[in-house]
């Protein structure tokens, strides 16, 4: 019998609140992408909700906010994977938006949610910045 690929799910949060990321916003809107103002959003909620056994793709803002519960409600409802392309995420209004502060941000928001941050079914990219904020994290909370 023929395995069936996996549905992908591709969400974006923010709809453009961020000058800098509004190209990307319209581009995923003309790709057909789930979009909302918020990760609680009524479309996102509903994307996120079902996700079993798909591949959720997020893009978007807040790092620690929003992609962190795109993540923790995709895995809560059975996702297969998740994967969240760094240089494709914002942190927040005026903030310093480099691949170490998204990483660093998102790796905060899910260990606040008590995620696990080396979850195989997450796929942060680039690894090696990931692997750097979580490193930062995991220092951060030791005793």
């Amino acid at each position: 019998m023929k395995e069936s690929s996996p549905r992908i799910i591709r969400i974006f949060v923010g709809e453009g609140d961020f000058r800098s990321q509004a190209p990307l916003a319209e581009k995923r809107r003309r790709q057909g992408w789930v979009m909302g103002k918020r990760d609680d959003s009524p479309k996102i909620r509903q994307a996120t909700g079902a996700a079993k056994g798909a591949i959720v793709i997020g893009n978007g803002a807040d790092a620690r906010l929003c992609m962190a519960a795109i993540i923790d409600d995709s895995f809560a409802s059975g996702a297969k994977r998740v994967v969240i392309p760094l240089h494709q995420i914002r942190t927040a209004f005026g903030t310093d938006d480099s691949l170490f502060s998204c990483a660093l941000a998102l790796a905060r928001g899910l260990e606040e949610k008590g995620r696990s941050l080396d979850d195989a079914r997450l796929l942060v990219t680039p690894t090696a910045v990931w692997k750097r904020a979580i490193a930062q994290v995991e220092k951060e909370t030791q005793w």
